[in-house]
């Protein structure tokens, strides 16, 4: 054996990392894993968990769609690989997996000790079904002997905006360029028009609503000095606070040991009228009974509440933002005397049609918006010491969650195109989730000489249920009753769903001398979302090996490269993020007439399909580990390959089937991409300070292998903006090449074009030269983004 030139203070050999229903050390991991200790966590001031882990691992994409302070991000884990599931990774902490899709703010990152992220088949297969999106295992603060441990930990801070050169034109260039819009338009509709006439005479010869000036543009036009000149972007978002406050206790005996962690987070949204107030804690505890059992229990309950808009469907009436791009600097939030502009720019513009919304700042302090949002989980488990090498572990848990939504929207609030008073809107959504987890997991470990052999056995059941009611109410006598309980008319609408999962799984790992790694690993999972056929069951595997080279004898032994390990890993794992009920033939109400009355019925709105199955994603992996100048710099480099087939699609069907789609496992998908992640050492560069850092680089690519028998692509999208093509990308940007803007009527007479295109409207490239513009002109126009620094 080759002698090993690193001292052990430079090694970092007996990290320990998360690998799915127990633990193993980093150097014989032989597939990809992520991971982001304590340290990097620390001093991040945010309660939002995308925060926590963006930019600390390779592979991993972190978006925040929503500007509503507490919402949930978006996490993909080696890009998307699926068009019509679900493509959030499991999220399990201390050994519960949490629904996918959750609300993952609910997780505490004070409490939060280490995190492993699953990226290949291979590490993430003994999650089977649930494992093809990447899996994120959580590890929660434990106890640790010795006296009292108490910290308290506290921060405050100011948030604000990061587009601030993003800028709207003022009032006075505002009025010039609607002047100009309407002249054009008005000139370009008939002879004898003249962009001095006057609004009578425009109304004489035929003008619309928009081809009129509005009355309020003479003053600024005439460049009037000390005019109201509002700029509603930085009117709707205002600088906000942010705070938090954490306290951890830790302490324990030989046999007993205990953590907790409480934190209040409080966060104004940018966004006025937002806002975000959590309760959260953990508590761990964990006792030695006697020197076979062990018993435990990790509990994990949060309170939040807060005031939120809808950012995202909410268009000019509840998304400030983009009512915000729809309101005139010429307008004021408030009037002389301090008082709301209710309808102000509505009424304004109603008599020549312009931008017909309501005030953003009257919408954020006039309508009530506020959730409650309590939840619990966690864990309890007992252990016992069968035998020296073997252990079994019984485990319960669950997931308690309770959601209460309450909005209104008084009549002395306009709405879009409507000026107040209007009517009266008012409605409360609520539902409860429980989930419930039973695990009987058994654990081998036995060293033999130069042999490490380790194993796990085990049984998951897993089930979910939820009961929503979403209670509109109308018929409002006034507004002094703000909730739903004013209301003379109800609508009550009714969710409800259950899923149950049945799993069965085993993995086996093998080391000789810290050199060779294989691990095997299979899960059969059963789950009622899929079909009563064939594929209500399905397998999944994973094989992967490692080889640390550099304890060969034909090694070099040298300080600049060691150690050097090579990782291959080959696996199936599954997505079930399903609907729940997309196997059945689903109901509708479908009222029909008899005898001239209204008979109230229901008909089959969805086909039935018994085979659905899984998604499968096959994944290979290729990586090498190295260490550069004593553990100066570690690099960590993966290339994979992963090939998702059975994507689920809705797929044309004949109609006198009575249905137009069915849902079916056709189409796949590939991506594949590399990942190189540099890491130093910590640093010591004086008696209180120390450096280390890392650097992330990601690729990503994905291309669409097949769809559904006779298609070549899906077009999604408002203005069919999307497309999905055999050959491309999924959900690729498609337009028109636009390459100027039309200056002349000759000019649009002598080039192809649009029927109805006018002087000012965008030039579009006509690509297969035939003389005409067409949907054989457009092409994918905005090129991906395909690395992540």
């Amino acid at each position: 054996m080759k002698r090993d030139t690193i001292s052990p203070k430079e090694k970092n050999i007996d990290e320990v990392v998360m690998v799915g229903y127990g633990k193993q050390n980093r150097k014989d991991i032989s597939g990809s894993i992520s991971s982001i200790d304590e340290k990097q966590m620390k001093g991040i001031a945010s309660s939002n968990f995308g925060d926590i882990i963006a930019g600390k691992a390779t592979g991993i994409q972190i978006t925040q769609a929503n500007a509503s302070p507490g919402s949930s991000p978006s996490i993909r884990v080696r890009g998307i690989g699926t068009l019509t599931s679900g493509s959030d990774p499991l999220i399990v902490v201390d050994g519960f997996p949490l629904s996918e899709g959750s609300n993952i703010n609910s997780i505490d990152p004070n409490a939060i000790a280490k995190i492993d992220i699953l990226k290949d088949a291979a590490s993430a297969a003994i999650y089977g079904s649930r494992g093809a999106n990447g899996v994120i295992l959580i590890e929660t603060k434990q106890g640790r002997n010795g006296k009292i441990e108490v910290s308290l930990d506290s921060y405050y801070g100011i948030q604000t905006r990061s587009d601030d050169q993003f800028k709207f034109v003022d009032a006075y260039d505002m009025a010039t360029y609607l002047k100009e819009a309407r002249d054009n338009n008005y000139m370009s509709k008939g002879a004898g028009r003249s962009i001095s006439d006057d609004n009578a005479t425009r109304k004489s010869k035929g003008a619309s609503l928009r081809e009129l000036i509005p009355d309020y543009l003479k003053p600024y036009l005439e460049k009037q000095p000390g005019l109201t000149n509002t700029d509603w972007l930085n009117t709707v978002l205002k600088p906000a606070p942010i705070s938090q406050t954490s306290l951890n206790v830790f302490g324990g005996t030989d046999k007993t040991k205990y953590a907790f962690t409480g934190t209040y987070f409080n966060q104004q949204g940018l966004v006025i009228g937002t806002d975000y107030e959590k309760y959260s804690s953990n508590i761990n505890l964990n006792t030695q009974l006697n020197s076979r059992l062990k018993l435990g229990v990790s509990l994990s309950p949060s309170f939040s509440q807060g005031n939120t808009l809808d950012m995202s469907g909410g268009g000019f009436n509840y998304n400030l933002i983009q009512a915000a791009t729809g309101m005139y600097p010429f307008f004021a939030p408030y009037d002389e005397n301090g008082n709301l502009n209710i309808s102000q720019q509505i009424r304004a513009n109603t008599p020549t049609d312009g931008a017909l919304v309501e005030n953003p700042v009257a919408t954020a302090e006039m309508t009530k918006r506020k959730y409650t949002l309590f939840r619990t989980f966690g864990t309890a488990y007992s252990e016992v010491d069968i035998l020296k090498s073997l252990k079994y572990k019984f485990t319960v848990g669950g997931d308690y969650t309770n959601y209460e939504y309450n909005f209104f929207d008084p009549s002395t609030l306009g709405a879009y195109r409507t000026a107040a008073p209007d009517v009266t809107k008012a409605s409360r959504k609520d539902y409860i989730k429980k989930n419930y987890l039973i695990e009987n997991l058994f654990t081998f470990d036995k060293k033999i000489g130069s042999h490490s052999i380790s194993a796990i056995a085990g049984q998951s059941y897993q089930q979910e249920e939820s009961n929503g009611v979403v209670t509109e109410a109308t018929g409002f006598p006034d507004n002094s009753i703000t909730n739903i309980a004013g209301g003379t008319s109800f609508k009550n609408t009714v969710s409800q769903y259950k899923w149950t999962q049945i799993s069965y799984f085993t993995r086996l790992n093998y080391t000789y001398d810290s050199r060779y790694n294989l691990m095997a690993s299979y899960r059969k999972d059963g789950s009622s979302r899929f079909g009563i056929g064939g594929g209500k069951w399905g397998g999944f595997y994973a094989l992967s090996a490692g080889w640390t080279i550099s304890k060969e004898k034909f090694f070099p032994e040298n300080s600049l490269i060691d150690p050097v390990k090579l990782r291959y890993s080959l696996g199936v794992t599954g997505n079930n993020q399903i609907p729940n009920f997309g196997a059945l033939s689903l109901m509708s109400p479908n009222n029909y007439v008899f005898g001239g009355e209204l008979a109230p019925g229901y008909r089959s709105s969805t086909a039935p399909n018994p085979n659905i199955s899984w998604e499968k994603s096959k994944s290979s992996n290729f990586g090498i580990d190295f260490s550069l100048f004593r553990h100066l710099l570690n690099v960590s480099a993966d290339y994979y390959i992963l090939d998702r087939d059975g994507l689920l699609l809705d797929v044309p069907v004949p109609q006198q089937s009575g249905y137009s789609t069915s849902l079916q496992n056709i189409g796949r998908v590939r991506n594949n991409g590399l990942e190189i992640q540099l890491s130093t050492r910590s640093l010591a560069l004086g008696d209180d300070f120390e450096y280390s850092g890392s650097l992330s680089l990601s690729s990503n690519k994905n291309k669409v292998l097949a769809l559904a028998n006779g298609q070549d692509q899906i077009v999604t999208g408002s203005n069919n903006y999307a497309v999905t093509k055999v050959g491309g990308s999924i959900s690729e940007m498609y337009g028109y090449n636009i390459i100027g803007v039309y200056k002349s009527q000759d000019q649009i007479n002598n080039t192809p074009h649009i029927t109805g295109t006018l002087v000012g409207d965008y030039i579009m490239e006509d690509l297969n030269g035939d003389g005409k513009i067409d949907s054989n002109d457009k092409k994918v126009s905005v090129p991906e983004c395909r690395s992540i620094f």
